[in-house]
């Protein structure tokens, strides 16, 4: 699924198919929109992944969000968007709008 936005051989290998849709949507967006931050951003994104794959990430546990799997999410500065992952498995699931209703979104994954 990679593409020109980001070389396949750059982005860590712990994200699902969905997120990998997101991280193309969403950079495809930043690359088009706001070119002179595009770089930065799409390293913040690529640094979080690589800490959740090696353990380090410290996400937050939310109570109104339970789908069978402890799921965590890191808020991506000075971005809007969350990131949400399986915390055990070291796996991304999603990369989201922080506008969203997440429990709503996640019973609907169930």
């Amino acid at each position: 699924m990679p593409n020109e936005t980001f070389p396949a051989d750059d982005v860590p290998g712990n994200l699902t198919r969905a997120a990998l849709s997101d991280l193309d949507h969403i950079l495809e967006i930043s690359r088009t929109r706001w070119p002179g931050t595009y770089q930065s951003f799409r390293d913040t994104l690529l640094n979080h992944f690589r800490r959740i794959e090696d353990g380090a990430s410290l996400g937050h546990v939310r109570d109104d969000v339970k789908i069978g799997v402890i799921v965590k999410f890191i808020a991506v500065h000075p971005s809007q968007y969350i990131i949400a992952y399986d915390e055990e498995e070291r796996v991304v699931l999603a990369i989201l709008p922080g506008k969203r209703d997440l429990p709503k979104l996640f019973a609907a994954k169930r």
